[in-house]
């Protein structure tokens, strides 16, 4: 894996936000409560943050970011391992081409995105998608409801992110077949959890428990306190 990635410069690009009540996981909140929501948003970047320190030297690290008001209090919370750039304006699939195309214009021929609010993200899942890329033109991280965690190729493909149904269940299955309909060979990764409702979560934090695996205190039990414990 090191030899590959010394050979073909990588980027990973990490989509952000800065963990601020009110502004993420909207949706989560609803049965968490406002406070719980940010806290488990804000565990899950941190881990993903930590999950990418594992990774060779030779990716360069970039935290796309969403508000330009937290610019500062996002470099204070996230550190000094990332370059960071604004997303952009545009809904979600502009932002991504935008951020793609900016990698590959700046000499990058490995780029992978990664979602920060899926907490199985691990540094493993990440570097497997850099090395399938190696074969592959595209790799994909499927989402159980119906989006994805991570997307990445090794040239530009700006019609995988035209006509896509943003926040919706249909993401995925459509993004697949603009895929196959262009002739793109890729790769699929595991499919992991993306917390967007309550729902969302206790299917998670369920088959969490059962394997072992929880690594946020009692936050699924309503105890007052979150705490990373992985």
């Amino acid at each position: 894996m090191k030899d590959i990635i010394e050979q073909n410069k990588a980027s990973l690009v990490i989509f952000a936000r800065y963990p601020e009540k009110g502004r993420v996981k909207t949706r989560l909140a609803k049965t968490l409560g406002a406070e719980k929501a940010t806290e488990f948003y804000r565990l899950c970047a941190e881990h993903l943050f930590r999950e990418t320190e594992k990774l060779p030297p030779e990716i360069e690290r970039y935290i796309y970011y969403d508000g330009v008001e937290n610019e500062k209090e996002l470099r204070e919370w996230a550190g000094g391992g990332f370059a960071y750039c604004a997303q952009g304006v545009g809904g979600l699939g502009q932002r991504l081409e935008n951020a793609f195309s900016a990698q590959f214009s700046r000499g990058a021929e490995r780029v992978v995105a990664v979602a920060s609010d899926v907490p199985d993200i691990s540094s493993s899942i990440i570097s497997e998608a850099f090395r399938l890329l190696e074969g592959h033109e595209m790799v994909i991280g499927p989402c159980h409801d119906g989006g994805y965690y991570l997307i990445g190729m090794n040239r530009m493909h700006r019609e995988i992110f035209e006509g896509i149904p943003w926040s919706t269940d249909r993401v995925y299955a459509q993004t697949l077949a603009k895929i196959n309909q262009l002739g793109i060979s890729f790769r699929r990764l595991p499919c992991l959890r993306d917390i967007d409702t309550g729902e969302d979560f206790h299917q998670w934090a369920e088959t969490a428990i059962a394997s072992g695996s929880m690594p946020w205190g009692n936050l699924l039990t309503g105890g007052g306190t979150i705490e990373y414990k992985g």
